[in-house]
């Protein structure tokens, strides 16, 4: 295939490089210790039209390709990986609705991504394959609940709603349904601690939800629909989850790069010592192949559901950005492992997101 980036994809890649870099990156060491910067910083990247770019045009959006989507998602990650995450689970929710087969359900969850003023929600639930349980409906008399638990992202821990999709519902598990549900009320939101990714507040969402007229749940008609609708959304979260990390690690390349360049030992940058030069370049070599994989299983993805390809996809750049993270932060020798230098941060988010996502 043509890994060539066609005029409108290098276009929007370059326009969210372009914000990540003069609105993200400058404030590395401020994510961290200011928790509403990152809503902020999301509000400006929807007003800039880059966090909608998604969604159809009737919802104020361009309703991009998976590529195209990716290369967002990686440059804004370049910037702060809590921003690439954000993306990212906002492509997932507008995939959720796209690949439905409820209109009820597509016309919410669209509409609440479009109306959405904090830009961090809804917030998409992903039950596990081997977790009994996390999301189920029941009876409650003549009404409908839908109840579970699941550790989420969101920025200073809002949300208005939420969707999911489970496999757990019914007396004898049998039953597949997908969800839209507002949050007004039988929504707890408890903080849980977390060593990277400290720009988002992640929390142990928990729910006992009476479904109501501003809701929309279905039941998926047969298997074979509710197990075509799960594999695409987890093929298209593994494509957006490996540009996330991507992304950070080639923050963290730059970064080791630049400072490669200005640190003097024995005379000359450090970057011309034959250790150092070639471990980065092996840094730049694994970002390359890693990111032309990605851009592949993207493709692949949007063309049919190939799970296989974008978990190979996810596998490897998580591999590469590990290993790049490290690799930074020792071209900075004792120094990489300070908070004076982004370095560590970004390693920890790294391996926050490898924790974060199975693939």
């Amino acid at each position: 295939m043509n890994l060539n980036l066609t005029e409108q994809q290098a276009s929007w890649r370059e326009k969210a490089a372009t914000f990540a870099a003069e609105m993200l990156r400058p404030h590395w060491e401020s994510f961290e210790a200011e928790p509403r910067l990152l809503r902020d910083a999301a509000a400006r990247a929807r007003s800039a039209g880059v966090f909608d770019a998604r969604l159809p045009e009737e919802a104020a959006g361009h309703n991009l390709d998976l590529v195209t989507a990716a290369l967002i998602v990686e440059e804004l990650a370049s910037g702060e990986g809590g921003a690439g995450v954000l993306m990212a689970n906002r492509y997932a929710c507008h995939s959720a609705a796209r690949l439905s087969p409820n209109s009820d359900f597509r016309r919410k969850v669209t509409r609440a991504l479009a109306q959405a003023e904090s830009c961090t929600s809804p917030v998409l639930l992903w039950p596990e394959e081997d977790e009994e349980g996390a999301l189920v409906e029941r009876a409650n008399g003549s009404r409908r609940q839908l109840c579970g638990s699941q550790v989420v992202s969101v920025a200073q821990g809002d949300t208005n709603a939420f969707v999911g999709y489970s496999s757990r519902g019914g007396v004898d598990g049998s039953k597949r349904i997908g969800f839209f549900v507002s949050t007004e009320a039988g929504v707890e939101l408890k903080p849980v601690k977390n060593f990277g990714l400290r720009s988002l507040s992640f929390h142990q969402l928990s729910f006992v939800k009476e479904v109501n007229d501003a809701d929309a749940v279905f039941e998926f008609s047969s298997a074979e629909e509710y197990d075509g609708f799960r594999s695409q959304l987890s093929a298209e979260r593994n494509v957006l989850m490996a540009a996330v990390v991507l992304g950070i690690a080639g923050a963290a390349f730059d970064y080791a790069l630049k400072y490669s360049r200005e640190r003097m030992t024995f005379g000359k940058p450090i970057n011309q010592h034959q250790a150092v030069a070639l471990k980065l370049a092996d840094m730049a070599i694994g970002i390359e192949s890693a990111r032309l994989m990605l851009w592949e299983a993207a493709h692949l993805t949007q063309e049919s559901v190939d799970l296989s390809r974008s978990r190979d996809a996810w596998a490897y750049a998580r591999e590469v950005a590990i290993e790049v993270a490290v690799n930074a932060v020792q071209t900075l020798g004792g120094h990489g492992y300070l908070k004076f230098h982004p370095v560590e941060k970004w390693m920890r988010d790294i391996e926050f997101v490898s924790l974060l996502h199975a693939g």
